[in-house]
């Protein structure tokens, strides 16, 4: 059976809005896949060693992500290392420049639990950085430009040769998630 794993961002988990609408997309539809949706450690190393190890990335046809800011990179990060497709929706890009504002002690409002963002954490974001997608028709880009997040026009230009949807107006929360998801479907899983 096919998996796809939905990555959440930062500060969130699996019970997030769009993994939610995933669940119940999959279960609507009858859509014969399986829908992994982990609640992800807070440091990133420990967030990639959690995900490479709930799929078998070698059997790249049969795996599909989807990753949503955080989640993006995290998403475009194991597509370079795998070769697996993935779709990755209002992305950060350089999340250790972006999560600077966020120092210090936080607590993720999914889980309770509290922890420090720091400058290892920052060097761990970076150390998982791909500076150039060398299979960018494995990626499915899709970006709102009324983020008020991150500037939509930074995934544009590191993804150059993705497929992109660029939708004007709309949010961080990338407010046509439900509309799209038969499209990051067929692109992860063609018929």
């Amino acid at each position: 059976m096919k998996q796809l794993l939905y990555i959440h961002g930062f500060n969130s988990g699996s019970q997030s809005f769009k993994a939610e609408q995933l669940r119940l997309w999959v279960a609507s539809q009858n859509y014969p896949v399986e829908l992994i949706t982990p609640t992800l450690p807070d440091l990133p190393t420990d967030a990639i060693q959690c995900l490479e190890s709930l799929l078998p990335f070698e059997q790249k046809p049969d795996v599909g992500i989807i990753g949503s800011s955080l989640g993006g990179y995290y998403a475009a990060y194991l597509s370079e290392r795998y070769g697996c497709k993935a779709v990755l929706i209002n992305p950060a890009m350089k999340p250790y420049n972006l999560l600077q504002q966020y120092r210090g002690e936080i607590t993720n409002p999914q889980t309770g639990r509290t922890y420090h963002v720091g400058q290892r954490h920052l060097e761990q974001l970076k150390s998982i950085d791909v500076p150039v997608m060398s299979k960018p028709k494995n990626i499915l880009l899709l970006v709102e430009t009324g983020d008020e997040t991150l500037d939509y026009s930074e995934s544009v230009e590191k993804l150059q040769g993705a497929n992109a949807r660029i939708i004007d107006g709309g949010s961080h929360i990338f407010e046509h998630f439900n509309v799209m998801i038969p499209d990051m479907m067929q692109f992860l899983f063609p018929r």
